[in-house]
């Protein structure tokens, strides 16, 4: 017998047919002669198609949250009116944060800048410059994403308070500090406990201080001998407790020690590929 399909189901197969068969839209359309279906079956398929429609669908606020909800972008071809409000604007930058590099006129609203960079981090480039100096604003968007940071204003760099919390998110923000804070013991140690990599960024007076680089062989973290000062690496008791973490770590060692019987002997038993250190 006949198979009977849903009318949901029918209108929606209609739908997909109709724009198969033609995608033009007129822009003075009226709203009795729009399609809802088909406007919203192409807008679940692409948010970005509302730049295509009737200007009445473009200012009808129903149409353009279906328009949002798949691509956050969208909001920059709603009406004027629609591309002001609040509710629709906190939508679209939670969907698409990158939404805000369209919206010029609220590159300067820190509310509006704000849900973008919460999720999107990154849009903190998109920013005005006096936002791009708020500490608060900035700090979330490099808890989102670190790379932000390079969109902060510089002058953020050498704040002890903002960069102590932004290296505290990500150690790789230490890249960025003044070099004064990369002379700040403190601060070194907030970044080394995430990655020894961070030792690279060290002053050299701060690659000097023993329990900074005690503290990070003691975890494991070996590798960190490798940015070390030259009489650190030449410490047999701390070169000892590396070896005790990996036999590799000889290749850290100063010639004195790589030629140091006991410790070759110590390093070779755990790594025996560590006898061409």
């Amino acid at each position: 017998g006949k198979v009977l399909v849903p009318y949901s189901k029918r209108r929606e197969k209609e739908a997909e047919e109709a724009i198969r068969q033609s995608d033009a839209w007129e822009e003075d359309m009226p709203m009795e002669l729009i399609d809802d279906v088909k406007v919203c079956f192409q807008l679940r398929q692409s948010g970005l198609r509302l730049k295509e429609m009737p200007k009445v669908v473009r200012e009808h606020r129903p149409f353009v949250e279906v328009a949002l909800q798949q691509n956050g972008m969208a909001i920059a071809y709603a009406g004027k009116e629609l591309q002001a409000n609040r509710e629709l604007l906190e939508v679209a930058l939670h969907k698409s944060g990158e939404a805000l590099e369209l919206l010029e006129a609220f590159q300067n609203d820190e509310e509006v800048v704000l849900w973008a960079v919460q999720t999107s981090g990154r849009c903190l480039r998109f920013a005005c410059d006096e936002l791009r100096k708020d500490p608060d604003l900035c700090l979330e968007a490099v808890r989102q994403n670190w790379q932000a940071i390079e969109y902060c204003d510089p002058m953020l760099y050498s704040d002890w308070d903002f960069m102590k919390q932004a290296i505290g998110s990500s150690w790789r923000c230490l890249s960025f500090a003044h070099p004064d804070l990369c002379n700040d013991k403190e601060v070194v140690q907030i970044a080394l406990r995430q990655s020894w990599l961070a030792m690279a960024q060290a002053s050299a007076s701060v690659r000097q201080e023993r329990d900074l680089v005690q503290e990070a062989v003691q975890s494991g973290a070996w590798q960190v001998l490798l940015h070390a000062d030259p009489a650190l690496q030449d410490d047999e008791e701390l070169v000892l407790q590396a070896i005790e973490s990996s036999g590799f770590a000889l290749s850290c060692a100063s010639q004195r020690l790589r030629d140091h019987e006991e410790l070759v002997f110590r390093a070779v038993g755990d790594q025996p590929m560590a006898l061409e250190y």
